[in-house]
């Protein structure tokens, strides 16, 4: 799946809470398992991302703040830096 799949699937995901559960979680960022559908919201991305992460320790998550239309995709790379 490509990131523009990814990211529809997560908008997809968020449009079908419940309004009730939007509203309580405007503004705030969420972290999408699109696999699963489980999303998890935060004060932060970080906050988001924390929480994701602690479920499901190897997945990617897009990202999204609750009522705005920016969303961004997170994934795991191998990064070495050389001092």
């Amino acid at each position: 799946m490509n990131i523009d799949q990814r990211v529809k699937k997560a908008n997809d995901i968020i449009e079908k809470l419940p309004n009730n559960f939007k509203k309580k979680n405007m503004g705030k960022f969420a972290a999408v398992e699109i696999l699963s559908g489980d999303c998890f919201f935060g004060r932060t991305e970080w906050d988001a991302f924390k929480l994701a992460k602690k479920k499901y320790p190897k997945q990617k998550f897009v990202f999204l703040k609750v009522g705005s239309d920016a969303t961004h995709f997170v994934g795991v790379a191998k990064v070495e830096m050389y001092f």
